[in-house]
């Protein structure tokens, strides 16, 4: 078994302690992508239907072909908000 050198303790203590300032500001930035990836993909067809039974319907008719919009760029969209969980894991 090889002993620690001091290099290997900067090394650790470099990690520690730039993720502990980072971590929570990349924790936050997660939590507002997940919250905008929500907002794009799953909310707008509950508030179209919302919408319709109201009788909005040109919110409702905005509202749906935003998210028809959104959906054919979904994967340049996805790619950019879940981009961090690929390089996180490396």
């Amino acid at each position: 078994m090889s002993s620690v050198s001091k290099s290997d303790w900067k090394g650790l203590w470099s990690v520690l302690w730039r993720t502990l300032i980072l971590g929570p500001v990349v924790w936050i930035l997660g939590l507002a992508l997940l919250a905008l990836v929500f907002a794009a993909f799953i909310l707008p067809p509950f508030y179209v239907v919302l919408a319709f039974f109201t009788g909005d319907w040109f919110c409702g008719i905005l509202t749906l072909t935003g998210w028809l919009i959104v959906l054919c760029f979904r994967r340049p969209i996805l790619r950019w908000a879940l981009e961090g969980i690929e390089y996180g894991g490396i």
